[in-house]
């Protein structure tokens, strides 16, 4: 359980990680729930209808794997927040991942896709590539390489 004193030896940078990193999540929440309200197209029906399944069942599957993929990345946080450098490291290499995704979804945008739709999703996409790359860069000042260099983690 923690205290209000183990809270406030958590040093400001990483406090501040831990927020930036919390409001990426929220933010890549929101474009999954904008991204499932707008799936339709002529590509994702043809897939889907090769695949032998329907809009319904791609939603489903989506919802369970972001659902995963929700409370995995909460955990990272979390135990990042705590000094765990395990976490940091782990949380480090998903920013890279998210930040080679978004570099690859700049250089080969959507030809059919909804432009209002696809404009929201790029907005989205930015913000929580910027949240996620700021919480990254703090982690790795001095103040928080001496909280995470104190745990035995």
């Amino acid at each position: 359980m923690r205290t209000a004193t183990a809270e406030a030896a958590v040093p400001s940078p990483v406090k501040a990680a831990f927020w930036l990193a919390l409001a990426a999540v929220a933010v890549g929440l929101a474009r999954s729930v904008l991204d499932l309200v707008y799936v339709s197209g002529g590509d994702v029906d043809r897939a889907l209808s090769d695949a032998g399944a329907d809009n319904e069942t791609l939603r489903r599957a989506t919802l369970a794997f972001a659902g995963v993929a929700l409370m995995i990345e909460l955990l990272i946080i979390f135990r990042m927040r705590a000094g765990k450098r395990w976490a940091r490291a782990l949380f480090t290499i998903l920013v890279v991942v998210q930040l080679i995704g978004y570099w690859v979804v700049i250089g080969h945008p959507v030809e059919d896709a909804d432009s209002k739709a696809a404009t929201v999703d790029l907005y989205a996409n930015s913000a929580s590539v910027s949240l996620g790359l700021m919480a990254a860069i703090l982690l790795y000042n001095k103040g928080s390489r001496a909280w995470f260099g104190s745990r035995n983690t």
